[in-house]
Protein backbone atom coordinates (compact mmCIF):
# COMPACT_ATOMS: atom_id res chain seq x y z
CA UNK A 1 0.00 0.00 0.00
CA UNK A 2 1.27 3.44 -0.90
CA UNK A 3 0.18 5.99 1.64
CA UNK A 4 -0.82 9.06 -0.37
CA UNK A 5 -1.25 11.14 2.77
CA UNK A 6 2.29 10.30 3.81
CA UNK A 7 1.27 9.57 7.39
CA UNK A 8 2.02 5.87 7.31
CA UNK A 9 -1.47 5.07 8.58
CA UNK A 10 -2.53 3.17 5.48
CA UNK A 11 0.63 1.04 5.55
CA UNK A 12 0.10 0.20 9.21
CA UNK A 13 -3.56 -0.62 8.55
CA UNK A 14 -2.58 -2.82 5.61
CA UNK A 15 -0.09 -4.82 7.71
CA UNK A 16 -2.66 -5.20 10.49
CA UNK A 17 -5.34 -6.40 8.06
CA UNK A 18 -3.01 -8.88 6.37
CA UNK A 19 -2.16 -10.32 9.79
CA UNK A 20 -5.81 -10.53 10.79
CA UNK A 21 -6.72 -12.24 7.51
CA UNK A 22 -3.88 -14.74 7.96
CA UNK A 23 -5.32 -15.53 11.40
CA UNK A 24 -8.81 -15.78 9.87
CA UNK A 25 -10.04 -12.82 11.89
CA UNK A 26 -11.88 -11.29 9.00
CA UNK A 27 -14.58 -9.57 11.03
CA UNK A 28 -12.04 -7.82 13.28
CA UNK A 29 -10.14 -6.64 10.22
CA UNK A 30 -13.33 -5.41 8.56
CA UNK A 31 -14.45 -3.49 11.65
CA UNK A 32 -11.08 -1.76 11.91
CA UNK A 33 -11.07 -0.78 8.23
CA UNK A 34 -14.67 0.43 8.43
CA UNK A 35 -13.65 2.74 11.29
CA UNK A 36 -10.70 3.97 9.26
CA UNK A 37 -12.96 4.69 6.27
CA UNK A 38 -15.41 6.55 8.51
CA UNK A 39 -12.53 8.65 9.85
CA UNK A 40 -11.01 9.26 6.39
CA UNK A 41 -13.64 8.57 3.71
CA UNK A 42 -11.42 10.06 1.01
CA UNK A 43 -8.59 7.59 1.54
CA UNK A 44 -8.34 5.46 -1.57
CA UNK A 45 -5.87 3.21 0.26
CA UNK A 46 -8.47 2.34 2.90
CA UNK A 47 -10.94 1.35 0.19
CA UNK A 48 -8.32 -0.93 -1.41
CA UNK A 49 -7.74 -2.60 1.94
CA UNK A 50 -11.49 -3.03 2.42
CA UNK A 51 -11.70 -4.56 -1.05
CA UNK A 52 -9.06 -7.09 -0.09
CA UNK A 53 -11.16 -8.11 2.89
CA UNK A 54 -14.21 -8.53 0.66
CA UNK A 55 -12.12 -10.68 -1.69
CA UNK A 56 -10.97 -12.81 1.26
CA UNK A 57 -14.64 -13.28 2.11
CA UNK A 58 -15.37 -14.13 -1.55
CA UNK A 59 -17.73 -11.18 -1.74
CA UNK A 60 -16.66 -10.41 -5.29
CA UNK A 61 -19.18 -7.67 -6.15
CA UNK A 62 -18.32 -5.82 -2.94
CA UNK A 63 -14.61 -6.25 -3.66
CA UNK A 64 -15.10 -4.74 -7.12
CA UNK A 65 -17.11 -1.85 -5.68
CA UNK A 66 -14.55 -1.10 -3.02
CA UNK A 67 -11.62 -1.15 -5.44
CA UNK A 68 -13.50 0.91 -8.01
CA UNK A 69 -14.29 3.45 -5.27
CA UNK A 70 -10.56 3.59 -4.49
CA UNK A 71 -9.84 4.36 -8.14
CA UNK A 72 -12.58 7.02 -8.24
CA UNK A 73 -10.86 8.71 -5.32
CA UNK A 74 -7.37 8.35 -6.81
CA UNK A 75 -6.89 6.95 -10.29
CA UNK A 76 -3.14 6.83 -9.64
CA UNK A 77 -3.53 4.21 -6.91
CA UNK A 78 -1.42 1.33 -8.23
CA UNK A 79 -2.84 -1.04 -5.61
CA UNK A 80 -6.36 -0.34 -6.83
CA UNK A 81 -5.34 -1.19 -10.39
CA UNK A 82 -3.50 -4.31 -9.24
CA UNK A 83 -6.47 -5.56 -7.23
CA UNK A 84 -8.99 -4.87 -9.99
CA UNK A 85 -6.64 -6.71 -12.35
CA UNK A 86 -6.79 -9.69 -10.03
CA UNK A 87 -10.57 -9.52 -9.96
CA UNK A 88 -10.78 -9.24 -13.76
CA UNK A 89 -8.48 -12.29 -14.05
CA UNK A 90 -10.67 -14.16 -11.59
CA UNK A 91 -13.69 -13.26 -13.72
CA UNK A 92 -11.90 -14.59 -16.81
CA UNK A 93 -11.48 -11.24 -18.57
CA UNK A 94 -7.88 -11.55 -19.74
CA UNK A 95 -7.73 -8.31 -21.72
CA UNK A 96 -9.17 -6.22 -18.89
CA UNK A 97 -6.88 -7.90 -16.36
CA UNK A 98 -3.83 -7.22 -18.53
CA UNK A 99 -4.87 -3.60 -19.02
CA UNK A 100 -5.27 -3.13 -15.28
CA UNK A 101 -1.97 -4.87 -14.47
CA UNK A 102 -0.32 -2.64 -17.07
CA UNK A 103 -1.73 0.47 -15.43
CA UNK A 104 -0.49 -0.69 -12.01
CA UNK A 105 2.93 -1.38 -13.49
CA UNK A 106 3.07 2.01 -15.18
CA UNK A 107 2.18 3.80 -11.95
CA UNK A 108 4.54 1.77 -9.75
CA UNK A 109 7.22 -0.10 -11.72
CA UNK A 110 8.52 -1.61 -8.49
CA UNK A 111 5.21 -3.47 -8.09
CA UNK A 112 6.57 -6.71 -9.42
CA UNK A 113 3.29 -8.50 -8.69
CA UNK A 114 1.75 -6.68 -11.66
CA UNK A 115 4.45 -8.05 -13.99
CA UNK A 116 4.25 -11.57 -12.52
CA UNK A 117 0.48 -11.83 -12.64
CA UNK A 118 0.32 -10.51 -16.20
CA UNK A 119 3.05 -12.94 -17.30
CA UNK A 120 1.30 -15.87 -15.63
CA UNK A 121 -2.02 -15.00 -17.29
CA UNK A 122 -0.35 -14.69 -20.68
CA UNK A 123 1.36 -18.06 -20.20
CA UNK A 124 -1.93 -19.71 -19.23
CA UNK A 125 -3.52 -18.23 -22.35
CA UNK A 126 -0.76 -19.66 -24.54
CA UNK A 127 0.57 -16.20 -25.37
CA UNK A 128 4.11 -17.25 -24.53
CA UNK A 129 6.00 -14.58 -26.45
CA UNK A 130 4.14 -11.85 -24.60
CA UNK A 131 4.61 -13.72 -21.32
CA UNK A 132 8.35 -13.83 -21.92
CA UNK A 133 8.33 -10.06 -22.46
CA UNK A 134 6.59 -9.60 -19.10
CA UNK A 135 8.98 -11.93 -17.27
CA UNK A 136 11.91 -10.12 -18.89
CA UNK A 137 10.51 -6.74 -17.83
CA UNK A 138 10.08 -8.05 -14.28
CA UNK A 139 13.72 -9.15 -14.25
CA UNK A 140 14.81 -5.66 -15.33
CA UNK A 141 12.96 -4.26 -12.30
CA UNK A 142 13.87 -7.09 -9.91
CA UNK A 143 16.98 -8.91 -11.17
CA UNK A 144 16.94 -11.32 -8.22
CA UNK A 145 13.38 -12.56 -8.73
CA UNK A 146 13.85 -16.32 -8.96
CA UNK A 147 10.30 -17.12 -10.12
CA UNK A 148 10.70 -14.81 -13.12
CA UNK A 149 14.08 -16.32 -13.99
CA UNK A 150 12.78 -19.89 -13.83
CA UNK A 151 9.57 -19.08 -15.72
CA UNK A 152 11.53 -17.36 -18.46
CA UNK A 153 14.08 -20.20 -18.63
CA UNK A 154 11.29 -22.80 -18.87
CA UNK A 155 9.51 -20.86 -21.58
CA UNK A 156 12.70 -20.48 -23.61
CA UNK A 157 13.48 -24.20 -23.21
CA UNK A 158 9.94 -25.11 -24.30
CA UNK A 159 10.50 -23.32 -27.58
CA UNK A 160 13.86 -25.01 -28.06
CA UNK A 161 16.17 -22.20 -26.96
CA UNK A 162 18.90 -23.68 -24.81
CA UNK A 163 21.39 -20.91 -25.43
CA UNK A 164 23.58 -18.99 -23.02
CA UNK A 165 20.78 -16.62 -21.90
CA UNK A 166 18.55 -19.59 -20.99
CA UNK A 167 21.38 -21.20 -19.06
CA UNK A 168 22.07 -17.93 -17.24
CA UNK A 169 18.39 -17.65 -16.30
CA UNK A 170 18.34 -21.20 -14.93
CA UNK A 171 21.48 -20.51 -12.89
CA UNK A 172 19.98 -17.26 -11.61
CA UNK A 173 16.81 -19.03 -10.49
CA UNK A 174 18.83 -21.57 -8.54
CA UNK A 175 21.07 -18.93 -7.01
CA UNK A 176 18.11 -16.90 -5.80
CA UNK A 177 15.90 -19.69 -4.54
CA UNK A 178 13.78 -20.68 -7.53
CA UNK A 179 14.46 -24.40 -7.24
Amino acid sequence: IRDSAGTGQARVLDVYVRQQLALERTEAAAATVDRAITAAPGSSEHHVIRGRIFAAQERWKDAWSSHERALELDDRNADGWLETGRLAARDGDLDDALRRFGRARDLAPDRIEAFAEAASLLSQAGRNEEAEEEWDALLREAPYDARAAIALARSRLARGDSGERTLELARRSLRFGGG
